[in-house]
């Protein structure tokens, strides 16, 4: 029986998904990793192999604002994939300033930051159940603070901000943590978000004088990569990570998320909503 464990991050060529990857990959187990540009998966597979001397990596391409891609990833890593033991959902946007729909119609935040995940881990989840340890670990983040959940307006139908797109997709994060922890407690999966602090990276650039100079002034403030991935790595390494279930975590501490975030009747209601969007996909 092959006894290494097999970790499955998604958005790992750039900031603290990589730099979680670069960690992690020096342990002897075998690493996978959905990118969505070719060329950088190659470049990060062979910084794996020369940083890591861990040669069992591999990665798998989707754009992952499209459900169809999601769908399809999911497909080659069943195929492929004997099991999977950790599940890192770190894929994630700040879209832009004008409101975009993907070409499947879905607000293009929304769609790459929830959707994608949930139906990610839906239908891996096969994979999943065949691990005696699994752990599946939803980076959110402290903005989903600044917004109240609206289940009619998660797609910017009352009105779009960057930003707001940006922490409601953050909010949805923890509300499918929480539901999924509840829905597959009997599997032993253990769910947790969390919030991996300002991080200094490119994420979040983009047009516009404001929100490019809010970028550069707050950027002195930010954490490393390095040091955004530090709650990360400690679930997913360390026995915590198969000890709480369904946890909102800072600073490898459990936390309270905000009341919105929290509440299991908006849960319940998300994942109904988000089980509909993608009905034809599970």
């Amino acid at each position: 029986m092959n006894k290494k464990k097999t970790i499955l991050i998604t958005g790992a060529t750039s900031g603290i998904g990589k730099a979680t990857l670069l960690k992690l990959a020096h342990s002897p187990d075998r690493y996978i990793f959905i990118a969505r540009n070719k060329e950088k998966a190659e470049q990060t597979k062979r910084e794996v192999i020369e940083q890591c001397k861990n040669k069992d990596v591999d990665f798998y391409l989707a754009d992952l604002s499209r459900i169809e891609e999601v769908k399809k990833v999911a497909d080659e890593i069943s195929a492929k994939e004997s099991r999977i033991d950790t599940l890192i959902n770190n894929a994630g946007i700040l879209g832009p300033d004008e409101k975009q729909l993907t070409d499947e119609g879905f607000e293009l935040t929304f769609a790459t930051n929830h959707l994608s995940m949930f139906l990610l881990s839906n239908l891996l989840l096969p994979l999943l159940e065949k691990s005696n340890t699994a752990r599946v670990i939803n980076v959110s983040s402290e903005a989903h603070r600044i917004t109240s959940f609206n289940l009619n307006n998660l797609q910017g139908e009352e009105g779009y901000s960057s930003l707001r797109a940006y922490s409601l997709s953050k909010m949805c994060n923890i509300l499918f943590t929480i539901e999924a922890a509840k829905r597959w407690l009997y599997n032993f999966f253990l769910f947790q978000g969390m919030h991996p602090g300002g991080v200094n990276t490119n994420f979040g650039e983009g047009k516009g004088f404001i929100r490019n100079l809010a970028f550069i002034l707050a950027k002195p403030f930010f954490i490393s990569p390095e040091k955004g991935a530090e709650t990360i790595i400690y679930l997913a390494q360390n026995d915590i990570g198969l000890k709480v279930n369904g946890k909102y975590l800072k600073k490898k501490k459990i936390i309270e998320p905000s009341k919105s975030a929290k509440d299991v009747e908006n849960a319940l209601k998300l994942w109904n909503l988000s089980t509909a969007l993608v009905k034809s996909h599970l």
